[in-house]
């Protein structure tokens, strides 16, 4: 008989990758955090990456390239469009006949290669490689010049005496400045505004759904959420802080003196030729004040169920759920893993001129025809379970509440349940399992 092929975290630890114990641990932090095995690896530093994913490439039979040195067929790139090879972490190699090859971290992302076929009319073949030399490359195929970010921290660097930290340094080399709108002489005059625009536009491109600028004592660091997961995008030198802050309160027409207290504004913007609703966050540290971003797109159309990635049967099972006339529907998940785009999805489902669905959220992310929306209001009173009390007397046939995050909610929404009409809510815990115990 042939032998039973170990697992990756097996073979990681024959090869002297890692330890038996580090592997235990970082199973462990897998199953916390729902990432991958390799990714987990990586993040607590138990492995260098690059030869992290050369094992996964043995472990899968599958060719391993390093994209800093490969020469990729610039006519094949743009075959992929660059919203699809960000999102599955791609990047196409070159194409023979009707054979494109691509090279990706995740060799099991079988809904990534069923798109680039329907994209692409053509058979796919994959080559492995790392989430970061995939994503300098993704830069620096999809992006433009670097010039004008190379000015403008060597201008923040001679005002302010402090010189790029080492990662912004090589942020400079291999990501590039997006915002060409903005004349040269901007620049020297309003170097926050520009360097706003250009993480702004980035996040944007990379699909991320938060921003975070966190003060410590070495500098600013800047992170994206991106599919659930923080990722660091750049550390800043740490005067660029206030300057940037200020830049964003003003945006949101918050106070830019108070800097004790939280405080909480947005704004609207259009980049990439979408429209954007950016709701900021403020908290005063040790370091300075935390600003954390939201990012709503405001002109995306709504995400349908089958975008989800929900197996076939799930999805079917789901779909019927959803087409009760009572009950109540909970998504559970951490933050950023896609609660409140599910409900959203399934909102638009079910949404005709014969269901009266009246929402209480907080806030509103988007907008619905045909669908009563609310949002709580804690300075008038209106918090969840006394907008959910309200609501029942609007003769609903649907309610969705943004988040059960207290008894008096859960008990109104199991009643509204119980009484015939169909309740879809989130609760924030890590998996469905959890929401029984919560």
């Amino acid at each position: 008989m042939p032998k039973e092929k170990k697992s990756f975290g097996e073979f990681l630890v024959r090869s002297g990758v890692i330890t038996a114990d580090q592997l235990t641990k970082a199973l462990q932090e897998q199953r916390r955090t729902g990432e991958r095995l390799e990714r987990t690896l990586v993040r607590l530093k138990y492995a260098d990456e690059t030869r992290v994913f050369q094992c996964l490439a043995e472990h899968s039979d599958l060719p391993f390239v390093d994209l800093d040195t490969y020469l990729i067929d610039e006519k094949v790139v743009h075959l992929i469009p660059e919203d699809l090879a960000r999102r599955h972490r791609l990047i196409p190699l070159f194409k023979i006949g009707a054979t494109l090859t691509v090279a990706i971290s995740d060799p099991l992302n079988i809904h990534a290669l069923d798109e680039i076929k329907s994209k692409t009319k053509t058979d796919v073949e994959i080559a492995i490689s790392t989430d970061e030399k995939i994503k300098r490359a993704l830069d620096q195929h999809y992006g433009f010049s670097v010039a004008t970010l190379q000015k403008s921290l060597e201008q923040y660097a001679r005002r302010t005496g402090e010189e790029p930290s080492p990662e912004a340094t090589e942020y400079r080399k291999t990501y590039e400045l997006v915002a060409k709108e903005f004349l040269p002489g901007q620049i020297e005059e309003a170097p926050a505004a520009q360097l706003f625009d250009i993480i702004m536009t980035q996040a944007i491109r990379d699909r991320a759904s938060d921003i975070h600028f966190e003060p410590d004592e070495k500098g600013l660091r800047i992170r994206f959420r991106i599919d659930g997961f923080l990722y660091e995008f750049l550390t800043l030198p740490k005067a660029i802080h206030a300057s940037l802050a200020s830049r964003i309160k003003v945006l949101a027409e918050m106070d830019i003196a108070e800097t004790r207290l939280p405080q909480d504004g947005n704004f609207n913007v259009k980049l990439e030729s979408r429209g954007f609703e950016i709701r900021v966050s403020t908290f005063p540290t040790i370091y300075g004040e935390n600003v954390v971003l939201r990012l709503l797109d405001q002109t995306s159309p709504l995400i349908k169920l089958e975008d989800l990635g929900f197996a076939e049967e799930m999805l079917l099972r789901f779909k019927q759920l959803l087409r009760r006339p009572n009950g109540i529907i909970l998504v559970t998940g951490p933050t950023g893993s896609g609660k409140t785009t599910t409900l959203y999805a399934s909102l638009n489902l079910i949404n005709s001129t014969d269901k009266n669905i009246i929402t209480i959220e907080d806030p509103v992310e988007y907008r619905l025809s045909l669908i009563r929306q609310t949002q709580v209001n804690l300075k008038a009173g209106i918090t969840f379970a006394k907008g959910l009390r309200s609501i029942l007397r609007q003769d609903p046939d649907v309610i969705m509440v943004g988040e059960i995050r207290d008894l008096e909610t859960s008990e109104v929404a199991i009643q509204a349940a119980l009484t015939g009409h169909l309740v879809l809510s989130t609760l924030h815990t890590n998996d469905a399992a959890e929401a029984i115990t919560r």
